[in-house]
């Protein structure tokens, strides 16, 4: 085993447990609390959108590893507070660390490959729905920081030693990256806003995990697809027959495949906008995550869309394309 699937390795199981940690918390001590609402706001935007300036830091200071090692001790540090607010702050704050630092060690050690991105980013919609079901039950409350503090001890031993290589594509000049960063930001406000909009009759008990199964495996082949055959084709794959199978999610088969082939995108977009901002590794990833940030918004104000959720998701997945096609045109 190569040092650099090692690492990818360990930082995904460490992406589990970070999310599993802070989705176990809320859910195990907050859900009852009259302030939920402001809590899962708050939290969301230091999980996501503050990553955007964690980013520019982890750039302008490097060692991105240490970022990732401080994310976990924050997480595991919001389970000593016994404030609601504080706690998911702290929370939300070492989400965002952590995502940053280990996403930009998965970039610096395979730059020229988004598979490593998807092995990456994966584990997150696992380690959400798990915590969130155990949060509700007879589950230790001392497992989640005990687990964080031993990632953290593994991720300085083993990821500190990674030396950043430079991706083949940084030798052109990313002089017209604005536009297709702003094309490839309104795909990724487009796909959380999807998300959130996946509320289908059958999404219960064992088809609910289907989907979620669906979309961490859908993110993790989206890098090997993208790196076997190509970006703009994997693109018209992802969205393309996504689109048309949502219009059928009525059913649980088409609508698995649709979450499934959806989220292949994932990875995507985010080595996309890594190739263009070879230099900005942590500010491309935080900018994608305050995209999710701004895809969450809608949901969270009850803001209705008086058309049915096949034909919404279905428009969504269209749109994404004529965005997605021209700002990986370059790449």
């Amino acid at each position: 085993m190569t040092k650099s699937v090692y690492r990818t390795g360990l930082l995904s199981a460490a992406h589990f447990a970070v999310d599993f940690s802070c989705a176990f918390l809320i859910y195990h001590c907050f859900l009852s609390s009259s302030d939920l609402a402001l809590i899962i706001l708050l939290y969301n935007f230091c999980a996501f959108a503050l990553q955007l300036p964690i980013g520019i830091l982890a750039d302008y200071y490097g060692r991105p590893e240490r970022f990732a090692c401080f994310g976990c001790l924050l997480c595991a540090v919001s389970y000593l507070i016994p404030l609601a607010i504080p706690a998911a702050l702290i929370a939300g704050i070492g989400n965002a660390l952590f995502h940053v630092g280990g996403g930009c060690e998965v970039m610096a050690s395979a730059p020229d490959r988004a598979a490593t991105l998807g092995v990456f980013v994966s584990p997150g919609a696992f380690g959400i729905y798990f915590g969130a079901l155990l949060g509700t039950r007879a589950f230790p409350f001392w497992l989640p920081p005990i687990c964080l503090i031993a990632l953290c001890v593994l991720c300085v031993l083993h990821v500190s030693e990674v030396k950043e290589k430079k991706a083949s594509s940084s030798n052109h000049s990313n002089k017209y990256y604005l536009l297709p960063s702003l094309l490839l930001f309104l795909v990724v406000v487009l796909r959380s806003f999807s998300g959130f909009a996946q509320v289908f009759e059958w999404k219960q008990g064992v088809l609910a995990l289907a989907a979620v199964c669906a979309t961490v495996f859908g993110k993790t082949a989206g890098g090997f697809l993208s790196d076997r055959i190509g970006l703009r084709i994997s693109g018209v794959i992802s969205l393309g027959v996504s689109a048309a199978l949502f219009l059928l999610s009525s059913h649980a088969a088409a609508g698995i495949a649709a979450i499934f082939l959806f989220n292949l995108t994932m990875p995507m977009t985010l080595f996309a906008l890594s190739q263009q901002m070879p230099e900005q590794k942590g500010c491309s990833f935080g900018l994608l995550t305050f995209a999710l940030f701004l895809g969450f918004l809608p949901k969270y104000f009850g803001i209705q869309i008086p058309v049915s959720t096949g034909l919404l998701l279905c428009a969504v997945s269209l749109i994404s394309l004529v965005l997605y096609l021209p700002a990986v045109k370059r790449s």
